[in-house]
């Protein structure tokens, strides 16, 4: 995704940032939603800003925001995926980094979503 902002970032922005992943019972949780074949109520996000670090990567006053999802299913119960369904699940998980981070959803002016057979 890349986000809007008027800030540089901080140190503390610089390495990995963990989401949805405060209780074993949470990783537990979005585990059995993706052996069940559907991509997780809550999923555990790593979110990295690499453009904290190398301010070329966007352009100024943006960000490049990457978000890492575990335990996503290769193959959903419901049928393959498609855009549709990514995008539906883009917004149930920047809704949830809304609310670690309020406005980022706001702040994204774009984004690319890869499904786990896009990766292969």
């Amino acid at each position: 995704a890349v986000v809007s902002t008027q800030s540089t970032g901080g140190i503390h922005h610089q390495g990995t940032i963990h989401l949805n992943s405060e209780t074993t019972d949470m990783v537990d949780a979005a585990f059995t939603d993706a052996c069940k074949g559907k991509p997780s109520e809550r999923p555990i996000m790593e979110m990295t800003i690499p453009s904290v670090v190398d301010q070329t990567l966007a352009p100024p006053g943006h960000h490049v925001a990457s978000l890492f999802i575990q335990y996503v299913p290769y193959a959903p119960a419901d049928g393959p995926w498609n855009e549709e369904k990514k995008d539906k699940f883009v917004k149930k998980v920047f809704s949830q980094v809304d609310e670690y981070a309020p406005g980022f959803s706001d702040s994204v002016v774009g984004y690319d979503a890869l499904a786990p057979p896009d990766l292969e």
